[in-house]
């Protein structure tokens, strides 16, 4: 019985990194990404509706 759960649990723990970290760095972090900057770098407002008048 444990050789059998081994078995069909072990393939499992192969595929798992291969399957998660692709999945974390094309869906993931691209969103980070973007979450991150706007948040160290937000965007400085400008009048150039004022400056057009």
């Amino acid at each position: 019985m444990v050789a059998v759960t081994l078995l069909a649990v072990y393939p499992l723990s192969l595929l798992f990194p291969l399957v998660v970290v692709p999945a974390l760095t094309y869906a993931f972090n691209p969103g980070l990404s973007r979450v991150m900057r706007r948040w160290l770098y937000p965007a400085q407002r400008t009048d150039r509706q004022d400056a057009a008048a």
